[in-house]
């Protein structure tokens, strides 16, 4: 096989459109074409040689395809995240290992790299790595469902993990929205919710303190809190909801497994009940790697 390109990353022509071809192990089976999420797309055909074992298997890339080395080692890369050879939260080899693997540059295992990272199949952790990023969950804003209620409906099984529930006094915010003083005692409850293993998110919520004799002593990690509710006869009819960017503190940082300063999806919903009486405060913290909302828009007719 001819030696690779030392240094540019590039092999011949500019950029094609063409797909990389990359094999995935196994015998070749002309014609099937795979994508993947980051819009990378390889077909089998291409002859190649494999070495038995959990990342050891490096496939050739080809110095003479008009497909740059880098756009070949992500294709690569992306094809064995999809095929499970690295589990979400476990780290890819390092920088200096795809390099010895691949015999590519460190310009091109970097290009590589920060394309995947782009494209949500990789982050990088400072000091300890690039790790396969946990699938998107994707959620709509159709219809008012607890934030662990909504997991389940999606078919996922959450774990939640109740970090408080106590008489707490209402910080200033949550007190507004409950039409309470601050400083009075209200009911809070603070978990934190994984999915695959993997923290998700982290949430905050202040009830009313009616409320209260209808969620002390409940199963509130295991239940949804207005599944709770509505079985003590609370009704609740609706919320509102406030959707912004911020920035992880160390706190909320370390209980969600990423750096502090991470970026996150900050949700603040306040529910309603029956007579528009305000019953809950919440907020969660959403690792922004793994959480995307959807909202459908339609043109109104003229």
């Amino acid at each position: 096989m001819r030696s690779l390109h030392p240094d540019s990353g590039r092999v011949g022509r500019p950029f094609s459109s063409r797909p990389a071809f990359l094999p995935e192990p196994g015998p070749p089976e002309p014609g099937a074409v795979r994508r993947f999420p980051c819009g990378v797309q390889w077909a089998r055909g291409f002859s190649h040689t494999v070495q038995e074992g959990k990342g050891e298997t490096a496939l050739p890339l080809n110095a003479n395809s008009p497909i740059p080395l880098y756009h070949q080692l992500k294709s690569d890369l992306a094809a064995r995240i999809a095929g499970g050879e690295w589990r979400p939260d476990e780290p890819i080899p390092s920088e200096r290992e795809l390099i010895e693997r691949y015999g590519v540059s460190r310009t091109t295992v970097r290009q590589a790299i920060s394309d995947l990272v782009a494209a949500g199949l990789l982050y990088r952790v400072q000091g300890r790595g690039t790790f396969v990023a946990p699938p998107h969950i994707v959620q709509t804003l159709a219809e008012l469902t607890g934030f662990a209620e909504e997991l389940r409906l999606r078919g996922l099984d959450p774990d939640v993990r109740v970090l408080d529930a106590h008489d707490a006094p209402l910080p200033p915010e949550p007190a507004r929205a409950l039409g309470m003083a601050p400083g009075e005692p209200a009911w809070r409850v603070r978990r934190v919710v994984s999915v695959d293993r993997s923290p998700l998110f982290v949430d905050d919520s202040y009830f009313h303190p009616e409320l209260r004799d209808a969620l002390s002593g409940r199963d509130v990690a295991g239940t949804s809190f207005y599944a709770l509710l509505e079985s003590k006869g609370w009704v609740i009819v609706r919320g509102e909801q406030r959707i912004a960017a911020t920035l992880l503190d160390e706190a909320a940082a370390g209980l969600l497994r990423v750096p502090p300063g991470a970026p996150a999806l900050a949700i603040t919903r306040v529910t309603f009940a029956e007579g528009d009486r305000p019953v809950e405060w919440a907020r969660a913290l959403y690792r922004a790697d793994r959480y995307q909302y959807l909202v459908e828009l339609r043109r109104r007719a003229r």
